[in-house]
């Protein structure tokens, strides 16, 4: 299957949605919400560590790297404070999580998404033949098509 034209809207309700299926068995990461605005993905959340949670924000920008979807890490917020020193740490937590994972992968400060491997991985076949993705309020685009 090839897609030929789409544009798909997903909404912060379908991302939240989403979010909490695949990350709901994870005890470590609580109250984990996403935000759509114009200027990125935003996640906040709390990380449970020892006795105590301690308060994440974040915002990745959105883009397109080839055939995949690039999440960029633009800034991350840890306990209200900028957080340059545990940067490097989230990204490599995030590879470790990510390393089984076909279609997804950490690759410098960004997460990379393939969604013809997560299609795949679904049962479908297809090449999706993107050419763009923005962030909007309240709202993700992505388009595809053939040139």
């Amino acid at each position: 299957m090839e897609i030929l034209a789409l544009k798909l809207s997903l909404t912060e309700e379908d991302v939240n949605n989403l979010v909490a299926r695949h990350l709901g068995s994870d005890p470590s990461v609580r109250e984990l919400k996403v935000r759509l605005t114009p200027d990125g993905v935003h996640v906040a959340g709390a990380y449970a560590l020892a006795f105590f949670n301690v308060r994440f924000d974040t915002r990745w920008i959105l883009s397109l790297q080839g055939r995949e979807v690039a999440a960029q890490l633009a800034d991350l917020r840890v306990a209200g404070a900028p957080a340059g020193m545990v940067r490097s740490t989230l990204l490599e937590m995030l590879a470790a999580n990510l390393e089984n994972e076909a279609g997804l992968r950490v690759a410098g400060d960004a997460i990379l998404v393939d969604p013809d491997v997560l299609l795949t991985r679904l049962g479908l076949a297809a090449r999706t033949n993107l050419t763009a993705v923005r962030c909007e309020a309240g709202r993700i685009i992505v388009e595809a098509g053939t040139v």
